[in-house]
């Protein structure tokens, strides 16, 4: 298995994007999420997640980062933005004091194709 860039389109412009989430009822929720090719997983904001009404996947990770390390929910949940709907699972955290609610890593900007 090798990991082939599938969305490098979402780098043309900078390391953020916007992307439109929906929430149960259909309304679209668009926010700032940035790519970073140094994070391993995707990563959402907990009252974002709660308010478009995420999908929460009974899984708890440990996560490593600056901070040390910590457990977090995964859940999983669809966005639009310009390569199109990206279905993925997402960390849950508290990222109300950083600069964008949203963090897409690896699992989005790369994906395993099979040989």
């Amino acid at each position: 298995m090798r990991h082939t860039p599938v969305h490098t389109a979402l780098l043309r412009d900078g390391p953020v994007i916007n992307v439109t989430f929906l929430t149960d009822e259909g309304w679209p929720i668009t926010v700032e999420a940035l790519c970073d090719t140094g994070a391993s997983s995707s990563s959402i904001d907990e009252h974002l997640a709660e308010f478009i009404g995420v999908e929460y996947t009974g899984t708890i990770v440990k996560v490593r980062n600056a901070n040390g390390v910590t457990k977090r929910r995964r859940c999983y949940a669809e966005f639009d933005c310009t390569v199109g709907i990206v279905g993925t699972t997402f960390t849950v955290a508290d990222r109300s004091k950083l600069s964008n609610p949203v963090i897409l890593g690896r699992d989005v900007l790369y994906y395993a194709e099979e040989e």
